[in-house]
């Protein structure tokens, strides 16, 4: 199992050291890694980390229920200011973690910042938990909410690209798209875990909140008793989202980095081959794949490189030394561009070393002890003839726009469930039609119960349906239908609230196909493809690129929910009051048009899917490899859909 081999690593040798024959330690990489199992392991650390990153977010989505009846108005009217800077300022310091991190993580590696976003996030979560107004409101209790808020972003926002990737990069091809789906399903787990552990929490303060009657019902005041459980009950429903938080911090600050980052981005072939065997163990590496194109060249020189041993426990203790063959500096021609003098470069040295065969489709780095010695262009200069010169671009415009379009109704309808909920379900604690709530306890419990049916079963089974189609199904497929059934399903509820003018028994089951749809299809996909598509190089800045144009539609969707004159009738609800038939009619009326607007964002992805996202799979649905995809639009094209040679003989 690759996580005890991990943990219990002793000075791992070299597996190609000593060997009868040549072996290419690229090929051994990348032989050993197709040919692995599934990664539960990898999964589990990537997983418990998303898990957190949903909890977090949909927490808001329940505090913003509390909150109100504490600070802002006691018959739990959110001030539409204060909720639209709660929603945004996670969702802007998710973005700057998107982007940010995407960057890091391609320019110093995945492991160096792999488990700073968890401390971000327990961080954060301990610091909203703990945000006061101060005595006698001395400092401003929106204040702190919005500055913990998006400094917990940046490390929700951070988790995104850096566990994608590294998913990917761990992963056999054959099992890449399942590994992936399953650390994104986290996302319905924790969100339906955000919803168990509010209605724990409301139940052990049931017996204190029950007494307590919402004064529009009776004139009168909630009392300080019934404010402060308020107060304690959201705390402890953020503050407990550090705990699975804490429970993976270890396992992130220890995992081994990249191979395919080692080869293609710090060009450490020795490096990347030792950690794959102490990961993956020894493999039989075909005899046809230890021959080299060329004569092995013997190195003039060596240089001792370090290389850190491992406890039992996985933390770092020793130093052993072993040789490392130095390239010998080259001498470039007046004439000879970089690429060629790489080239020259990159031929295989002594047994059992050698530098890396470079990833097609890009200018690669050479070994950094000749960083300073060889010409070679820039990350930026690189980024830049990638995706301009040779037309790559619209592979990142398609992630990109595509997870924009998404994410506008996904943030739209998901962070405001609550409210849309009640705005049309009209919760009034009786239960659907009553004119009587009884208490805070009973309106609050309804409200999460309701947004738990509505919203968290529907993610919870959509997610697990695409975990058991990918495997037959192609990501772009799933996508583009994806985009198109739910533009559908949108419109379709859209006519039925326009129509009735009331709440039906339609808008419930087509408000949980919706979320059922947005798992299934392209809420998953969009987060799946940017992690299997770019060069190593490139891949983290991409994903981030890409999930933080879908944060810019998130805002932007929440500014139109929370602050427009449209979204005043849904946000200006009392969770506890019921309104009359006409008042109801109004807000339908509302929503039935807000749906028929978010219609038109999946149909805009599902053509957008459809022109620029790529197939990540050859025309007999077996997946491509990560180098294949890397070689960008140009080598994909001549393909026509038929399989690369290269990932045959892998």
């Amino acid at each position: 199992m690759g996580v005890l081999r991990w943990l219990r690593r002793a000075g791992v040798e070299n597996p190609a050291r000593g060997a009868t024959g040549h072996i290419d330690q690229k090929h051994f990489v990348y032989y050993t890694i197709e040919n692995a199992p599934f990664q539960k392991w990898v999964v589990f650390v990537a997983a418990v980390g998303f898990l957190t990153d949903a909890y977090d977010i949909f927490a808001l989505t329940v505090v913003s229920q509390i909150v109100p009846w504490v600070y802002w108005d006691q018959n739990g009217i959110p001030d539409t200011g204060h909720q639209a800077a709660l929603l945004c300022s996670t969702l802007a310091g998710t973005f700057i973690g998107q982007a940010l991190f995407g960057v890091l993580g391609d320019l110093y590696g995945r492991r160096k910042i792999y488990g700073m976003e968890l401390i971000i996030l327990i961080v954060g979560s301990i610091g909203t938990a703990m945000a006061s107004e101060g005595s006698n409101q001395s400092m401003s209790i929106i204040g702190w909410l919005i500055f913990w808020r998006m400094f917990m972003g940046v490390g929700i926002g951070a988790d995104y690209p850096i566990s994608a990737v590294i998913t990917s990069e761990f992963a056999p091809r054959k099992h890449r798209a399942r590994m992936l789906a399953f650390v994104f399903w986290m996302q319905a787990i924790g969100q339906v875990l955000v919803y168990a552990i509010a209605l724990i929490v409301l139940a052990a303060y049931k017996s204190k909140l029950s007494p307590c009657v919402p004064p529009a019902e009776i004139g009168v005041p909630l009392d300080g008793a019934c404010l402060r459980v308020l107060d304690q009950t959201w705390r402890w429903i953020v503050g407990l989202g550090a705990v699975p938080a804490a429970v993976a911090i270890f396992f992130r600050l220890t995992i081994p980095q990249s191979p395919r980052y080692l080869m293609y981005a710090a060009d450490q072939v020795d490096q990347a081959a030792i950690d794959t065997a102490a990961y993956f163990g020894p493999s039989e590496v075909p005899f046809e794949m230890q021959q080299s194109q060329s004569a092995p060249l013997t190195a003039p020189a060596t240089q001792n490189e370090t290389t850190s041993e491992w406890d039992h426990s996985g933390f770092q203790f020793g130093i052993s030394t072993i040789q490392q063959n130095v390239v010998p500096k080259a001498i470039q021609s007046p004439h000879q561009s970089p690429r060629q003098s790489q080239s020259q470069s990159s031929r295989p040295l002594s047994r059992g070393s050698s530098v890396p065969s470079l990833e097609p489709g890009i200018i690669t780095r050479r070994s950094t002890l000749l960083d300073d010695e060889l010409p070679h262009m820039s990350w930026w200069a690189e980024f830049q003839d990638y995706f301009f010169r040779q037309g790559n671009w619209r592979f990142l415009a398609g992630t990109a726009g595509t997870w924009f379009l998404l994410d506008f109704p996904f943030y739209g309808l998901e962070l405001s469930s609550a409210s849309i909920i009640n705005a049309i379900w009209n919760t009034s604690t009786g239960g659907v039609g009553s004119s009587q709530p009884s208490s805070v306890y009973d309106t609050l419990y309804n409200t999460v119960w309701r947004d738990l049916v509505m919203t968290g079963v529907g993610a919870l089974v959509g997610g697990a349906v695409f975990i058991k189609l990918v495997k037959h199904v192609s990501p772009k497929t799933m996508q583009g239908w994806g985009f198109v059934v739910l533009t559908v399903l949108l419109l379709v509820t859209a006519i039925v609230l326009l129509a009735s003018g009331t709440e039906t028994s339609a808008f419930v089951v087509l408000y949980v196909l919706v979320q059922l749809n947005f798992s299934l299809g392209p809420n998953t996909t969009t987060y799946l493809i940017p992690a299997e598509l770019f060069p190593t190089r490139f891949r983290c800045t991409c994903h981030g690129i890409s999930a933080a144009a879908g944060r810019l539609g998130g805002i932007a969707a929440q500014l139109i929910v929370t602050l427009s004159p449209f979204g005043q009738p849904l946000i200006s609800t009392s969770p506890s009051t019921t309104d009359n038939l006409t008042s109801i009619g109004l807000k339908a009326t509302t929503l039935g048009k807000l749906f028929a607007i978010l219609c038109i964002f999946p149909a805009l992805g599902a053509g957008l899917t459809w022109l620029l996202t790529p197939e990540t799979r050859d025309k007999h649905g077996q997946p491509r490899s990560l180098e294949t995809l890397a070689k960008g639009h140009g080598h994909l094209k001549k393909l026509k859909g038929e399989t690369d040679p290269d990932d045959k003989d892998q």
